[in-house]
């Protein structure tokens, strides 16, 4: 290590009337800092980086007795930048560093904040300049230049304001430590969530498709003619494996909304002509309860920039909800409505309505009225949240008014597309 320069006649307004054999840990040896790593959770480590071997010596006295959330500091001595570089480039959990501007070069410190943010890619680390030519660096210019915490005049800088300056660093510092560490934590379950359920997708859509493949065959009766009991039997079990593979696939979109993964083939496409065909494909379970869909559309095509499947996701969503909450040989009204630069859908029904408590969560994952509602059937509670995140995602808006006993009324909303004329 390098002698520093000593400015034994330099002024100082820093009170120096502490004890010189006040205990203070120093760690000055690079090798010794390797060592430590990360081992001694009961100190705030220190960086002072300085070419003058005064200012560390009433550094250490200033802070000789300084404790904050009750751990001490542990001060880490360099006399350079390139020292100091060398020091940070290595493992190391310090928590602010100490930082003269004028060294071996006019800039040495600014040159090091900025390598600590972007070539070291440290953004933890909380950096104070302290510098005793302030006009080689105007503190305004510095400061919305470089990612730097807090810049001091050496002149100015008494024993309370380096107190002060190290709390408020110390603080911000434990502050962002928390949060990185939160932010580890959720990634790190995010992950395992989505190796899981990928893992569980697989495993479960493989013998599924089997097994609907297998009962649809039964059911045509392509093989073998079935007793009325038995083919009654297998169009419950056809249903209910229909039932899995719509839940297997909501449960596989709520976790690409939740990791942001959920991707979008968006096309143009006639709302109309799109919404008679969803129609069309969700009538049969309609028809069960002897309920008629009524479309009021427009007499000219409504083209919105969308993907068509999640469109027709969405519909049959609402359709099935308005048709499992409705009484039988009721109706459903599917209006489309232009509105500016938008086209709003709304799906209506005459059912039991949603009471007016669940109404602010009626959007959020796994929402469901309680058990003593008297409505007959209710769903998984997904639907709606993906309903919701697929509409946001086509730039869109969804809603719904409902009176209990009187009905529901879900809407949505779409961007038109402008044809673009050559």
């Amino acid at each position: 290590m390098r002698s520093p320069k000593s400015q034994t006649n330099r002024n100082t307004s820093m009170d120096k009337s502490l004890a010189d054999d006040d205990e203070v840990l120093v760690v000055e040896d690079l090798e010794e800092i390797i060592d430590l790593g990360i081992s001694n959770p009961n100190v705030w480590r220190v960086l002072v980086v300085d070419d003058d071997a005064d200012m560390h010596h009433v550094t250490r006295l200033v802070l000789s007795d300084f404790k904050f959330q009750d751990k001490s500091l542990e001060l880490i001595s360099a006399y350079s930048a390139k020292e100091a570089f060398e020091i940070l480039a290595k493992p190391n959990d310090i928590a602010l560093v100490l930082l003269d501007v004028v060294m071996e070069t006019e800039d040495a410190g600014l040159v090091l904040t900025r390598q600590i943010r972007e070539q070291l890619k440290n953004q933890l680390v909380r950096i104070v300049l302290r510098t005793g030519q302030s006009g080689k660096a105007p503190e305004t210019e510095v400061v919305g230049a470089y990612d730097i915490n807090d810049y001091k005049d050496k002149s100015e800088l008494t024993v309370q304001k380096l107190r002060t300056t190290v709390i408020s660093s110390l603080r911000a510092y434990s502050n962002l430590l928390e949060m990185h560490r939160t932010l580890k934590q959720r990634e790190t379950h995010d992950q395992i969530q989505s190796e899981y359920v990928s893992t569980v997708n697989h495993e479960l859509r493989t013998p599924l498709t089997s097994i609907h493949g297998a009962l649809g065959l039964l059911a045509s009766e392509t093989l073998v003619s079935l007793p009325p009991t038995a083919r009654n039997l297998v169009k419950v079990a056809l249903r209910n494996s229909e039932r899995l593979s719509t839940l297997l696939s909501d449960i596989i979109d709520v976790e690409k909304i939740a990791s942001g993964t959920l991707s979008l083939d968006l096309q143009r496409v006639d709302l109309t002509g799109l919404t008679k065909i969803t129609l069309s494909d969700n009538e049969i379970y309609a028809t069960q309860k002897q309920i008629r869909y009524n479309l009021t559309d427009p007499v000219v095509p409504i083209w919105v920039m969308v993907d068509a499947n999640r469109v027709q996701q969405i519909f049959a969503n609402l359709l099935s909800n308005a048709v499992r909450f409705s009484p039988q040989a009721s109706e459903i009204q599917i209006r489309l409505l232009e509105q500016g630069d938008l086209v709003r859908v709304e799906i209506q029904d005459f059912g039991t309505g949603i009471p007016a408590a669940y109404h602010p969560n009626i959007f959020h994952r796994f929402a469901q009225t309680s058990a003593n509602d008297s409505r007959p059937q209710k769903g998984t509670g997904l639907g709606l949240s993906i309903c919701k995140a697929l509409v946001q995602l086509m730039g869109g808006q969804i809603g719904f008014t409902s009176v209990e006993n009187q009905g529901s009324t879900f809407w949505f909303t779409l961007p038109i597309s402008k044809q673009i004329e050559d």
